[in-house]
């Protein structure tokens, strides 16, 4: 992550003097409307940690105790963008991001009895991924430097909602017996408050009408996040909203609609 911020600064450093060389100043061509498609990398990022989470079973003569983590796991995803600039470094964005993250889930034994059950249902819950789907929907503002040059780089900020389909606070694990609910929740769904801020930069082809998009972003999204175990396992936890942050490498490509040109003095 690190490394991978430093080239990138090093990149946009470079870009207004990269492109006053290979453009001579004001004289290139300047994209005014564009849409594109990015291929994404999402980082993975802690939800939240519950210690000491009772289990016991119907029969048993003692409760187990659990520690449970949840985890955002990411991977690869998809977006869809457009942006239209009504002055030279100032422009407007809109997109629609589908960010390719599951649920990962620990657990492990804090005192166990040995009963089977309890064993099986930590066991299915380690070793399982909870697969969700997340989508952003966001507009924006976008700063760019050098919009006449070959090398563009820019500065992106933007707020909107983020769709998750999965619970982030139930969870069970299944046993030879059926499901076992650690925490219930009656929200399958959830909307989120989000926000956006990303830095990167733009490569335009020889004849103007593409342009490749390297960028690396903070996505800001809001999940319901449990904060202590509860008395009894089977019964919704208390929660609160932690914002959570997701960062994004993206690699995309931009058809450019509309275009100006510049003058030479």
């Amino acid at each position: 992550m690190k490394r991978s911020g430093a080239i990138l600064a090093l990149a946009l450093a470079a870009g207004p003097a990269l492109a006053q060389g290979q453009d001579g100043g004001a004289t290139g061509s300047q994209a005014n409307l564009i849409f594109g498609v990015a291929g994404t990398f999402t980082t993975s990022s802690s939800l939240w940690a519950v210690p000491n989470q009772p289990l016991q079973f119907p029969g048993a003569a003692f409760a187990d105790t659990l520690d449970l983590t949840r985890v955002i796991d990411g991977g690869l995803g998809l977006m869809f963008y457009g942006m239209y600039f009504p002055k030279k470094s100032f422009g407007l964005s809109g997109e629609v991001f589908f960010l390719g993250t599951n649920y990962e889930d620990e657990c492990r034994l804090a005192s166990a009895t040995g009963d089977p059950g309890t064993i099986a249902t930590c066991l299915d819950i380690d070793s399982n991924s909870r697969s969700t789907a997340t989508v952003m929907a966001t507009v924006g503002g976008v700063l760019r430097l050098s919009p006449r040059g070959t090398i563009s780089p820019y500065l992106r900020a933007a707020g909107g909602i983020a769709i998750i389909n999965r619970s982030s606070v139930a969870m069970s694990g299944q046993t030879t017996s059926g499901a076992v609910v650690i925490y219930s929740d009656d929200e399958t769904r959830s909307v989120s408050p989000a926000a956006v801020l990303g830095l990167g930069f733009t490569a335009r082809s020889k004849r103007g009408g593409y342009q490749l998009r390297l960028e690396i972003r903070d996505n800001i999204i809001g999940y319901d996040a449990v904060t202590s175990a509860t008395f009894r396992a089977g019964i919704r936890p208390p929660t609160e909203v932690h914002y959570k942050h997701l960062f994004t490498f993206l690699i995309g490509f931009d058809v450019v609609l509309e275009k100006s040109r510049g003058r030479r003095y």
